[in-house]
């Protein structure tokens, strides 16, 4: 049994200011499933640990506010406190991953959520196509992106990755809903704004707003910066494989091909680089795959001398997404190349790998 659902305002208390409010009806997604008692032995049960997986998903969330992501959690509080940040923007994340767990475990808690987090995807969707985020309060600046002039939404392109990504998943579940269609018009805007070289293709730098010009000439990101279209290219590729969609793929392509060959990020040989990679004299030409000498020496800003390891395994697996979709060798040998090196930089016994590789500052890891 599915059940229709068009409005969110009659399942929260406080409208979150999208970019949309018009949006067409969908299904919610019922999991059909069997409970059962049996006797197993005590180790570690994956089904269990995608049902506690449901609770941290849900229950970071802000019910007064159409369940917003608060992403910042503090422990070390007494009492414990959440808060809402710049980066309460990776909500789609959250999104995409609540469905897959509950498929995986069965649980229905907070299944409230669900309808709420489908209608929030579509209603991110701004007149011309691009998945904006509301600027709030506490975020008066976009999460890796800076959008000049101060407007009231944002679009950021890797964001719009991870929700391509969640309406996938929305669509294999309702496949005869709006996703399909809605993901379309999110590929033609995203390819209207990237800038094209040879066979591959970037974002500008920072974030588009509504109504402001397009630049049809930008300055390529390279570094930390290049790899945020790996999110990009991963929710691309997810929706080409599913849907069959050429220009999906094709942007995707050309995204992971900058990723791989021209953004100073990886070697050669796969290796991550320097999120801050060393700038070349002028006029010297860019290597068709460069390699940009590494220092791990913490001493200075934010991203000098660092190797962030989640902004390069994430493009990686945007890269090798494409490949298995799209049949690309060898971009599925760049990927697997690089996996190999970047294993030798944690524990694979337990599968600690820490958030900067060489720093000397304490590390934790982003999962």
């Amino acid at each position: 049994m599915t059940l229709n659902y068009a409005d969110p305002r009659k399942t929260t208390t406080s409208r979150v200011p999208h970019i949309r409010d018009d949006i067409p009806g969908f299904n919610v997604p019922q999991y059909d499933h069997e409970r059962y008692q049996d006797w197993v032995p005590d180790t570690l049960d994956i089904q269990e640990r995608c049902a506690l997986a449901v609770n941290g998903l849900t229950g970071a969330t802000d019910p007064e506010r159409e369940h917003l992501l608060y992403f910042r959690a503090s422990f070390f509080a007494n009492p414990p406190s959440m808060t809402h940040t710049d980066s309460d923007a990776c909500q789609p994340k959250f999104m995409e991953a609540l469905p897959l767990m509950r498929i995986a475990s069965g649980s229905l808690l907070n299944d409230h959520v669900d309808p709420i987090w489908m209608a929030t995807a579509l209603r991110q969707i701004g007149p011309d196509g691009l998945i904006y985020w509301p600027t709030f309060p506490w975020a008066s600046r976009a999460a890796w992106g800076a959008p000049a002039p101060p407007a009231s939404h944002h679009c950021v392109p890797c964001f719009a990755g991870r929700t391509i990504s969640a309406m996938t998943v929305y669509m294999l579940q309702d496949p005869d809903g709006p996703w399909a269609s809605e993901i379309k018009r999110a590929v033609g805007a995203l390819d209207s704004v990237s800038i094209r070289k040879d066979d591959y293709a970037y974002f500008p730098q920072g974030a588009f707003v509504p109504g402001a010009p397009r630049p049809k000439t930008a300055e390529m990101p390279i570094g930390i910066w290049a790899s945020l279209a790996g999110w990009t290219a991963q929710g691309l590729s997810h929706f080409f494989r599913h849907s069959g969609y050429a220009a999906a793929g094709e942007l995707a392509g050309r995204l992971a091909r900058y990723i791989a060959y021209h953004s100073f990020y990886y070697g050669p040989n796969g290796e991550f680089l320097r999120d801050d990679p060393e700038p070349l004299p002028p006029q010297t030409p860019r290597p068709e795959h460069p390699f940009v000498p590494t220092n791990t020496e913490d001493t200075g800003p934010l991203l000098v001398n660092r190797i962030h390891f989640q902004h390069h395994m994430v493009p990686l697996l945007g890269i090798l997404d494409y490949a298995l979709a799209a049949g690309d060798r060898d971009l599925a040998a760049f990927a697997r190349m690089s996996f190999e090196w970047a294993k030798t930089k944690g524990e694979t016994t337990v599968g600690y790998f820490p958030e900067n590789i060489g720093s000397q500052w304490f590390e934790g890891s982003e999962t």
